[in-house]
């Protein structure tokens, strides 16, 4: 066979694979609660309210100021566009990523390099996913590749500016997920290490990465600083995980999870590093600083998320890149001897071993499945985001257009455009019980004696409610009480009707019901 002819089949079908699995995780793919509270985050920004000061937020504010550029769109399409946005994220975040491989690797192999960062993230159904779903992660991936490719740029006269530029970015990527910023340290460091190869290029890293933390923080810090450092620190640190068993279950379940989701990146790392053990001294004097660096990036990243009291293995989308870099590095490296047919051969077996790991994955299930009942798969009627859409436009149909909804589920008012009552802007993780009302006030979230008034003589027009409803207790994020659960909603039957019900609504499937304030309440 044609050398052109086979590369062309391998990248349409790798293309192919990408596109399919973005296609049906875009409309398929499962709810998660955080898309409407990080979407509400973006519309209230895109009006001029600012993150931990205006509205309580737990992400850095530069998620909410580059989402509200999307906001026409959100207001016509809702989460879809939300998604949509991400998704085109994605694929920057994957082709950066895949370029910055190009630059690093052989000149020989160079295009070999890309087509494997291509083929370990494109075709992998996990990355796919949560690289479109609202969340952080695209928009950080995107600034952690691009500070990834400057550093393929520091020679010559582009030394210092390049350096810059991978601060100014890496710092970007900070101010989306601050785990990320973990990255400066390491890059910084790791260029005060080999100045001897890049002279005082730290110092211009260093610039550059004050310049984008300034950017990125220093208005709400100015704004704002103690409600800034609750919601950026403090808020994360009073998780609790519960017992010591308890914590070293999380963290097993974080590393299965992560190995299972990047089992064919993980291998192709094992057996790299395998190799270069074995034939060390004659491989560490080939391996690119640049390369060295990300690869540290990822380690201390890593680190730091499996530390964490709750380490779900979704934390490593950002940073994914880094690996998929380093592994593409290593791939070409180690294919620079053999003949172009054999390259080939390599390539399309990876390509194949990622789709069968893709498409073998259970969240391929989770596309039609909605649970289990004994021996019977009981599949879905509707995509989990057809039943938002249908939600959100009766009640859009119902409401008038300056009513208030007062709600957990954040993604039924992007839906239905209708405004939260303040206080409840980070859904399920709005609620604080047990703390003053002072301190709730300031915090710009609710606590017991307030969520009760807002149901005894609050002004919302329509209640919301679904298993995520007064279901969390926060900042611990612990289940809330029965009794607890009781008193709420009585409350709420003194005042409101139930008058409709959606069923296997949302995240994790849950039963959406929807009151309308009684007549005699108004």
């Amino acid at each position: 066979m044609n050398m052109r002819v086979g590369w062309c089949i391998l990248l349409i079908a790798a293309s192919f694979t990408t596109l399919f699995l973005s296609g049906m995780n875009l409309f398929w793919g499962e709810l998660n609660a955080d898309e409407g509270w990080y979407l509400y985050a973006a519309r209230l920004a895109s009006e001029g309210a600012r993150p931990y000061h205006d509205f309580a937020f737990t992400q850095g504010p530069v998620f909410p100021r580059v989402y509200a550029w999307v906001q026409p769109w959100v207001d016509t399409w809702g989460v879809l566009a939300g998604r949509v946005f991400s998704a085109l994220l994605g694929f920057l975040a994957v082709a950066v990523s895949a370029w910055t491989a190009a630059r690093l690797a052989p000149a020989t192999r160079a295009w070999h390099a890309a087509v494997v960062v291509f083929v370990l993230l494109g075709c992998n159904v996990y990355h796919s996913y949560f690289s479109l779903v609202v969340k952080t992660y695209s928009l950080s991936a995107v600034w952690v590749a691009g500070g990834s490719l400057a550093f393929t740029f520091m020679r010559g006269t582009c030394l210092y500016p390049a350096a810059a530029a991978a601060g100014f970015l890496w710092a970007l990527a900070a101010g989306v997920r601050l785990s990320s910023g973990l990255l400066l340290a390491v890059g910084g460091f790791g260029l005060l290490l080999y100045r001897g190869v890049y002279p005082r290029a730290w110092v211009a890293f260093g610039m550059g990465g004050i310049a984008g933390l300034m950017l990125a923080y220093a208005p709400s810090w100015i704004a704002d600083a103690d409600n800034t450092r609750f919601w950026l620190l403090s808020y994360h640190a009073a998780r609790d995980a519960g017992t010591w068993s308890s914590l070293m279950v999380y963290k097993a379940g974080f590393l299965s999870r992560f190995v299972q989701s990047y089992f064919v990146v993980i291998t192709a790392l094992a057996l790299l590093l395998a190799i270069g053990f074995v034939h060390v001294d004659k491989i560490k004097q080939h391996v690119p600083v640049t390369v060295r660096l990300l690869f540290a990036g990822f380690i201390a990243v890593t680190l730091i998320h499996f530390l964490a009291p709750f380490p779900y293995d979704d934390y490593q989308v950002f940073i994914m890149p880094l690996l998929a870099i380093c592994v593409g590095w290593g791939i070409a490296y180690g294919l620079q001897k053999v003949t172009d047919g054999q390259c080939l051969l390599a390539l399309t077996v990876l390509y194949a071993l990622s789709t069968a790991a893709a498409f073998s994955s259970p969240m391929n299930q989770q596309w039609f499945v909605r649970e289990r009942d004994r021996i019977w798969w009981l599949l879905k009627d509707k995509a989990d985001l057809v039943v938002l859409q249908d939600a959100g436009r009766w009640l859009k149909e119902q409401a008038d257009p300056d009513d208030v909804v007062l709600t957990h589920d954040t993604y039924l008012a992007v839906e239905s455009g209708l405004r939260i009552v303040p206080g409840t802007e980070m859904g399920p993780f709005s609620y604080y019980p047990d703390w003053t009302r002072e301190e709730a006030e300031k915090r710009k979230v609710m606590n017991q004696e307030m969520l009760a008034e807002a149901l005894e003589q609050g002004n919302a027009e329509w209640v919301a409610l679904s298993g995520y409803s007064f279901a969390i207790r926060s900042p611990s994020i612990t289940p809330l009480e029965e009794h607890e659960k009781t008193v709420l909603h009585s409350l709420l039957m003194e005042r409101y009707e139930k008058v409709k019900t959606f069923p296997y609504f949302g995240q994790a499937h849950t039963t959406l019901d929807l009151y309308r304030l009684k007549p005699q309440a108004e």
